[in-house]
């Protein structure tokens, strides 16, 4: 890289720590795209949109899941023991609940992984408990009988290409009983790709700029990727680390 594209970089860097937000109009708009309100792409499977706290959208002709898998809930002192599952409503607009582990193996007889889709053969409801969030169920006999459908992993259904959705959607914070964890999917999780592109550019410097300053939202991924001091939360410090990264002062952030 030369020395004045170095220097265009570092000025960069200079604003963005300083409360400007500083745009390159070519990636513009893929900025605008990742931190707007919702994260949305397309593939020749499937096109995906976030309903940010309320699910996501997902438009496609192979299955019509109901829920996703993006979070597994175990027992704090036996990581092994699954209580259950976090999963988010696909095309209902109701966001995040929990599928109690004893009821997910009654119906399945299989332990789910993140990136599951789930299809509800029946009617449901959401019932409330705590933490604030919901269990979908049906228990009144009288009512017409739940059942519940494993459509498969969305990786599976779709490709690859499906990772981004799982990426994006998957859950490694939320308020959990004292005494259970949240199990950590084995992620090949990209340190500084704060838009999920698999890549590391200034888009991601000025993408987090914009969460840190503007307060726009950003997924827990992108949180954990954008994370590079290992401090538990992104910032400033984070951004310069990534524009280094950007303009080959440091390799691999070292």
């Amino acid at each position: 890289m030369s020395k004045m594209k170095k220097m265009t970089a570092l000025l960069t860097a200079f604003l963005c720590l300083n409360g400007s937000v500083f745009a390159i109009p070519a990636n513009a708009a893929e900025v605008e795209d990742v931190f707007g309100k919702i994260y949305s792409y397309s593939t020749d499977t499937f096109s995906y949109t976030s309903n940010g706290d309320n699910g996501f959208i997902l438009e496609t002709e192979l299955v019509d899941p109901d829920f996703m898998v993006v979070g597994i809930v175990t027992k704090q002192n036996e990581p092994e023991k699954i209580t259950s599952y976090i999963v988010t409503t696909v095309n209902h607009n109701m966001g995040l609940g929990r599928m109690f582990e004893d009821v997910v193996d009654n119906e399945l007889g299989m332990e789910l992984q993140v990136g599951d889709l789930i299809k509800i053969e029946g009617n449901f409801e959401w019932l409330k408990i705590y933490p604030p969030v919901y269990l979908p169920c049906n228990y009144d006999p009288e009512d017409e009988k739940t059942s519940m459908i494993h459509l498969g992993n969305g990786k599976d259904v779709f490709g690859e290409e499906f990772e981004k959705v799982i990426r994006t959607q998957l859950v490694l914070e939320q308020m959990i009983l004292d005494n259970e964890t949240i199990r950590h999917p084995k992620l090949d999780l990209v340190k500084g790709d704060v838009n999920i592109d698999d890549e590391i550019t200034i888009v991601d410097c000025l993408s987090l700029n914009r969460n840190l300053l503007l307060g726009e939202p950003m997924c827990d991924y992108a949180k954990a990727a954008s994370d590079i001091n290992g401090n538990g939360a992104p910032d400033s410090d984070d951004v310069l680390s990534i524009l280094k990264e950007c303009i080959e002062v440091t390799e691999n952030f070292e």
